[in-house]
């Protein structure tokens, strides 16, 4: 089952070479790996197609933000802080998302053990989101 996405993976990345993409194309793929099982699952490919989505378009907060959980579940911790901080400079407001990204980077800090920089964050979040 592995070998056959892939090989579709593969595939696909015959024809993107083909064709000009935009960053939600590469976004929608990144939203299908997450989909995938977790035998199938492959980080390496979701961080590369996220990276590839923010050199199209850096100016979409989501995108840092889907790249800081991806860097999260890989344990690069101050990466995905520094991603959520982009986030955070596109959209300070937006309730959903600038909440998550707090919430997120609290997380990051206790993980981090930087626990006096936990209590600020979520009171950042919990503002934006009660």
């Amino acid at each position: 089952m592995k070998n056959i996405i892939l090989l579709l993976l593969m595939f696909l990345s015959f024809s993107i070479f083909s064709q000009e993409k935009d960053a939600e194309y590469y976004y929608n793929v990144v939203d299908s790996l997450w989909k995938l099982s977790d035998e199938d699952y492959d980080e390496r490919l979701v961080l590369e197609n996220l990276n590839e989505v923010i050199r199209l378009d850096s100016t979409n907060a989501k995108y840092f933000y889907a790249r800081a959980e991806s860097l999260r579940e890989m344990f690069l911790l101050k990466q995905s802080n520094r991603d959520l901080d982009k986030a955070l400079m596109i959209d300070s407001t937006s309730a959903s998302l600038a909440a998550e990204a707090h919430h997120m980077k609290t997380y990051n800090f206790q993980d981090l053990e930087m626990y006096s920089l936990t209590i600020p964050e979520i009171n950042k979040a919990i503002k934006l989101d009660p």
